[in-house]
């Protein structure tokens, strides 16, 4: 009876510590996907890679011996992560990578403008790929000794795939863990903290010695970056999708400057009639206080309803109370950027309670939801400066498509008028935009430029509407004000370019490609994994698989895959926000902790398993998803829970059985992590394909997976019934 007792509190013991590892294993990796992808931009725009690292870290740990040799490495890339990265002059060095590497096509969206020689380029491609591989060494390097932790653990218990269910309830509170953190926008030093306390209750797993005086350098460098000012910022807030700072302007009076993720983003402008005539040495005169955001009214005066998608921290909304709107529904996604618009616009215009609605939701969330009629639609220079973790998909990504458009048309009155600025750096864009407005609305749009002044971007705004209300318009445009493009901003038009759409929703890209930056990650991926594998002394490298453990590589990159196109998914029928993700993410962990509690209790033939998979997967890429735009958010959302769940089942059915029959439990998850690193690069394949083509490269991913099993199975059934 007492060795009974002494080997159940020992499982508790080992359920509840791999529990706490996996839980504390997402809390990290979520906290590093979105804290060195704020600070260094590039790594918004390369989705996933910093996931993609965290998984590669996660699987070496998994392949080596259990035991991490030396207790300072993980410490150590710790205290350079967070000294880099916050850290003058390191941080600035380190936010300089996006610029480094802006010789690569499509980049140089952001930052216009070529290197003078061959030479010049070369060196400046080589420092950015330097910068960027030493950032992906140390994320390594702080997540492996998760997996090494895990290994360990999984290596010694008798319980293996109750432990896998212990890890797959961690992974989901981890992950609803780090999205309070984001609600409660805490700053990074909070999360910084518990990450080193996270490091520290692992330790007696992970690290080989107890040198206590180690943790003195990374507790040293966390508390020496408190005291670090905020520049000129006079606040700073991490919402729970983006780093917002606000600064004093200097040229304006009573203006403010507000910043995302390190980049000017919008300025807060006092343009009242009584403040232009008290100050003409700075606005000159009253005509030349019109900019981007006065145009809409010039075109649509006094309008009855207004409805301003992305207004930010309000000066679109200020703008159509100046010019005379009776009712403005002001709708963003971010709660932060709205509270620093009510606390610091010098117009106060959200404080107009009894004419203005604002509403934080996502621009293509309200578009379905709302049954309102408006006189004046204006995308208010929506551009992303983020990505959220498991998408390849843009905060801004699913605005600027064609089925969004004709969303946002469905809203507008009989003679109303939608007007979009954008801030065009490529001819493409500029046609992808003037083409898909035609398309939705039957004629072309005008392309306005406002004269560029202090208090003004200099963007495109495109102008929609009745043709005799844009004609009338443009007889009453100010002379030197604003100017009318009729073609693209230069003569270098492109002969031909992809629409966007909620299919292929990529503005970005000119054609269906592949961005050629993502080649060279992935050469500094497989670097990483051959230097990491060496160092952890990884025990099978992928040239000695068999096909056994060529299954569970199959499955862990159709997992990844599938995981993130219902992500995708979800983002366009619920709004693209973190939340949502947070959601669906936790959805497919449940199914798969549901599906593994039931191992013991379904035993169905493994084929059966694959044939219904797939079944299931036909349905999914046959399936039209606008038809669930009709119903309520609440329901749309638990019907893509639904609709999700059932291969995400199927394919955890297979993996508990497969996971359950295997010899080598922690070789067969750390090859199955080595598979969602494949999976995370395979989420490119939607550059060149569109989003719904996955859903049958997550077919072939897991008919090869049925293929290395049953070439397994028939191995093993002739070793058995062969004369010994």
């Amino acid at each position: 009876m007492c060795q009974q007792d002494l080997k159940s509190c020992s499982s508790v013991q080992e359920l509840s510590f791999v529990f706490a590892v996996s839980c504390a294993a997402l809390f990290m990796e979520m906290f590093l996907i979105r804290w060195v992808s704020t600070e260094v931009r590039i790594f918004a725009y390369l989705q996933n890679s910093i996931l993609v690292v965290c998984f590669l870290a996660m699987g070496v740990g998994f392949l080596g011996k259990g035991v991490l040799r030396g207790n300072k490495a993980p410490l150590l890339a710790f205290s350079a992560l967070w000294a880099f990265l916050t850290f003058p002059p390191f941080k600035e060095t380190f936010a300089q990578t996006s610029l480094f590497l802006t010789v690569f096509d499509g980049l140089q969206i952001w930052y216009p403008g070529a290197l003078s020689s061959l030479g010049a380029s070369a060196a400046s491609f080589t420092l950015g790929l330097f910068l960027s591989f030493i950032l992906m060494l140390l994320v390594w390097q702080v997540m492996l000794p998760f997996g090494v932790a895990l290994n360990s653990a999984f290596g010694r218990t008798s319980r293996p795939l109750a432990l896998y269910g212990a890890n797959i309830m961690g992974s989901l509170a981890g992950v609803w863990a780090f999205a309070l953190v984001g609600l409660a926008s805490l700053p990074p030093v909070a999360w910084g903290s518990l990450a080193l306390a996270i490091l520290f209750l692992v330790r007696s797993q992970v690290f080989s010695g107890q040198a206590w005086r180690w943790w003195i350098i990374p507790i040293f460098v966390l508390g020496g970056s408190v005291a670090l000012p905020l520049n000129d910022s006079i606040l700073e807030i991490w919402s729970p999708y983006q780093k917002l700072s606000v600064k004093q302007h200097t040229s304006l009076p009573n203006s403010f400057e507000v910043n995302v993720n390190n980049i000017g983003y919008q300025f807060m402008f006092d343009l009242l009639p009584s403040t232009v005539a008290a100050h003409p040495e700075v606005f000159h005169n009253s005509v030349a206080a019109i900019g981007d955001h006065d145009l809409p009214y010039l075109v649509m005066p006094n309008p009855e309803n207004v409805l301003i998608v992305g207004s930010g921290a309000g000066n679109d909304t200020a703008a159509a109370l100046r010019w005379g709107a009776r009712h403005v529904t002001s709708v963003d996604i971010d709660p932060a950027i709205i509270e620093i618009g009510k606390r610091f616009h010098p117009e106060h215009p959200y404080d107009q309670v009894d004419r203005v609605t604002v509403v934080n939701d996502d621009a293509r969330a309200y578009f379905r939801s709302s049954k309102k009629k408006f006189d004046l639609i204006v995308f208010a220079f929506l551009d992303s400066h983020t990505v959220p973790a498991y998408s390849n998909i843009r905060l801004d990504h699913y605005v600027y498509t064609e089925e969004s458009f004709r969303d946002a048309q469905r809203l507008l009155k009989k003679d109303g008028v939608m007007v979009l600025g954008f801030a065009v750096q490529e001819n493409f864009i500029f046609m992808r935009i003037q083409q898909m407005l035609s398309s939705v609305f039957g004629s072309s749009p005008l392309a306005i430029s406002a004269r560029r002044t202090t208090y003004d971007t200099g963007a495109v705004s495109f102008v929609i509407g009745p043709p005799d209300r844009l004609q009338r318009f443009r007889t009453l445009l100010p002379d030197g004000v604003v100017s009318v493009m009729i073609s693209s901003p230069t003569s270098n038009s492109p002969k031909s370019f992809a629409i966007s759409t909620d299919d292929w929703p990529y503005l970005y890209l000119e054609n269906p490609s592949i961005p050629s930056l993502f080649a060279f990650l992935f050469l500094l991926t497989l670097a990483l994994y051959f230097w990491g594998g060496r160092s952890a002394h990884v025990q099978a490298t992928f040239w000695r698989w068999h096909s056994d453990q060529w299954h569970f590589f199959f499955l862990g990159a159709a997992f990844l895959l599938l995981e993130v196109y219902f992500v995708n998914r979800s983002s366009l029928l619920c709004g693209t926000t973190w939340i949502v993700s947070a959601a669906v993410v936790s959805g497919v962990l449940f199914m798969a902790f549901v599906a593994t509690l039931l191992r013991n209790y379904l035993h169905i033939n493994r084929h059966v398993l694959f044939g219904v998979l797939v079944v299931t997967l036909l349905l999914v890429y046959k399936l039209d998803f606008s038809q669930l735009y009709t119903l309520s958010y609440v329901p749309r959302l638990l019907a893509v829970a639904l609709i999700s769940g059932a291969p995400v089942f199927f394919s955890s059915s297979i993996f508990a059985g497969s996971f359950d029959q295997t010899q080598d439990k922690n070789l067969a998850l750390g090859i199955n992590l080595l598979g969602a690193v494949a999976g995370g690069f395979l989420q490119v394949l939607s550059f060149v394909w569109g989003l719904r083509a996955l859903t049958l490269v997550i077919i072939m991913l897991y008919a090869a997976a049925w293929i290395a099993t049953s070439i397994r199975g028939a191995q093993l059934t002739k070793k058995a019934t062969s004369p010994s």
